[in-house]
């Protein structure tokens, strides 16, 4: 990647990849990158089993702000965001830093959306996307998940301390000053490392001045993807993190 280090890069993603041959959309990165010059991509192959490596490797080839990184095993989203973070923050200079779902259940598109709030706000740190359905925000998600994620809200926001509409949210950007802040250490939680990042960031701000430093970016479009991961295999879990978050924080 040794453009990165001579043109400026305004945002670095990381993009966290266990097993997703099957549904990564390539192409949208692709388009993606031909469209916004300043941005850099660091997909984490979270020591998939399937032809995910070879997937990544192969577009990385094909675009200089393209970067791979391989863990061993997997590890989890939170390390492999945490890691991805890592390593673009020990690299070349870079204004801001997000992560992003790789099956693109948010559109690329609405990175823009992010990135104008950051713009308009000066004071805010982070922009978080909340999925909220109503007639301007196309939001595609079956009821009993709707449901829950509103209850699983709730529980978050009375560990943080604070009102939060949505932490699940695969889709969230920092300003790099907070995400040297919130990813220098690992996360108590595997999954649950969202609202983790939500308690490093009212840490790091202090209670007072937190709603103003986290932006909610209600997205224009979401749909959820055929299966999901955190529900059909850590949702028993959540409880039990939660609880550690809030007594850690």
């Amino acid at each position: 990647m040794s453009d990165t280090q001579t043109s400026p890069i305004r945002l670095a993603l990381i993009v966290p990849c266990y097993n997703e041959a099957h549904r990564l959309k390539l192409g949208a990165w692709h388009t993606h990158l031909n469209q916004e010059r300043d941005d850099r991509m660091v997909f984490v192959n979270d020591g998939s089993k399937d032809a995910t490596p070879e997937m990544l490797d192969g577009f990385a080839k094909r675009h200089p702000r393209v970067e791979v990184v391989h863990l061993e095993r997997n590890s989890g989203k939170a390390e492999a965001v945490r890691q991805g973070m890592r390593r673009v923050l020990a690299g070349g200079a870079c204004d801001f830093v997000g992560y992003w779902d790789a099956d693109l259940s948010a559109s690329l598109e609405l990175i823009h959306d992010f990135m104008t709030t950051l713009d308009r706000h000066p004071e805010a740190l982070a922009a978080i996307g909340v999925r909220r359905r109503d007639p301007e925000h196309k939001v595609h998600r079956p009821a009993w998940r709707r449901f829950t994620s509103w209850v699983f809200a709730q529980a978050a926001s009375a560990a943080l301390g604070m009102r939060f509409r949505d932490t699940q949210c695969g889709a969230k950007v920092f300003r790099r000053q907070a995400a040297e802040k919130i990813f220098r250490e690992p996360f108590l939680s595997p999954w649950l490392f969202d609202v983790e990042v939500l308690a490093r960031l009212i840490q790091f701000v202090g209670r007072r001045q937190a709603r103003r430093a986290i932006a909610e970016v209600h997205l224009r479009e979401w749909r959820d993807t055929e299966k999901s991961r955190f529900f059909s295999q850590y949702a028993s879990q959540a409880p039990r993190d939660l609880l550690k978050i809030w007594w850690r924080y």
